[in-house]
């Protein structure tokens, strides 16, 4: 869709902006309950995003993602024919996963539908503590208390999520 490609254009164009920020604009500019359209534009800003961050590594050499570095760590020296070989294997593996996801979705669904959900969060919480004191160890639980604490204010204050992402955001960016 034109939302999913031009988020895809401004996360492949601007530093500090991924998907999951765009994710959220495309949340706001989607009609409530139209999930299907939110849900083709959250892929069309993945496969768009990743062909930018492809794009953004042989045009000017700076890698954009993940994906972006690990082709940069493979070949010493990239070619046209290896650009090309790359935008293929985008668009082969966008259309596969469309056509996974549309059959894998009702088993997904049933699955989703029996998990105890409180289970799963207590399970979720308990695993992040964990691995913020192994990791990181006492600093860690610090910073995770922080983090969680702000995103608990943001939420009994009304406050959108994507304020607080902004103070970590406007620096990195600057």
């Amino acid at each position: 869709t034109a939302k999913g490609l031009l988020a895809g254009l401004v996360v492949g164009l601007l530093p500090a902006v991924g998907p999951a920020q765009a994710t959220t604009v495309i949340a706001h500019a989607t009609r409530r309950n139209d999930l299907r359209n939110y849900l083709v534009a959250t892929g069309a800003l993945t496969a768009v995003s990743t062909i930018f961050s492809i794009l953004s590594l042989f045009l000017i050499g700076k890698p954009r993602s993940g994906t972006a570095v690990a082709i940069q760590e493979i070949l010493s020296t990239a070619t046209p024919s290896h650009l090309t070989l790359f935008l293929a294997a985008v668009v082969f593996a966008t259309g596969v996963s469309a056509i996974a996801t549309l059959g894998c979705a009702r088993v997904f669904l049933r699955v989703v539908q029996r998990i105890n959900y409180h289970y799963l969060s207590i399970a979720v919480v308990g695993s992040l503590v964990a691995l913020a004191l192994l990791l990181s160890g006492p600093m860690g639980l610090l910073l995770l208390g922080t983090a969680t604490a702000i995103g608990i204010f943001s939420q009994i204050t009304g406050v959108r999520r994507t304020q607080p992402m902004a103070v970590l955001m406007v620096p990195v960016m600057l």
